[in-house]
């Protein structure tokens, strides 16, 4: 079982590799998270993909192969807060395209009750629930720059 973790917020996030990794899970990360989680047995996606650029690495056909063919398990994304995110977005949306198969993760409030859930048995409504709470994160997200390109523009025309 593999899990993928590309975060920002790396709130409680040791702990839950941790929990992971106890249950068994091949954790798979972008390099600031791996860097994060050193100590652990952590694979860097760049092992997977080849690239080492930061904006790009995450948006690589194998890594989306992997999440709908159920290499991954789990997914765990939360996304840039200062500037726009893109290969985060697009692995949430993959995750959530495939939510019967994969755990999509993005708020780590959640990263004690997934822990439970994957150690005694997740069912159907719960992967929902994730999925759910990932889609309205990314339209909360994408509304916020849509504010901020459109008061970008105001400014350009004054």
């Amino acid at each position: 079982m593999k899990a993928l973790i590309s975060v920002s917020n790396k709130d409680g996030l040791l702990e839950f590799a941790r929990g992971l990794i106890e249950l068994g899970y091949e954790i798979h990360a972008t390099d600031g998270t791996a860097s994060f989680l050193e100590g652990l047995d952590v694979r860097r996606l760049s092992e997977i993909t080849g690239i080492y650029s930061r904006n790009i690495k995450t948006l690589h056909p194998e890594i989306f192969k992997m999440i709908y063919d159920g290499s991954f398990k789990v997914i765990v994304v939360n996304l840039y807060e200062d500037e726009m995110d893109v290969g985060g977005v697009a692995l949430l949306r993959a995750g959530i395209k495939n939510y019967r198969n994969v755990l999509v993760v993005c708020d780590p409030g959640d990263y004690k009750k997934v822990l439970e859930k994957l150690r005694f048995g997740v069912d159907e409504n719960f992967k929902l629930d994730l999925a759910i709470k990932a889609l309205k994160y990314i339209i909360d997200y994408d509304m916020r720059f849509l504010d901020m390109l459109k008061e970008n523009r105001k400014y350009r025309e004054i």
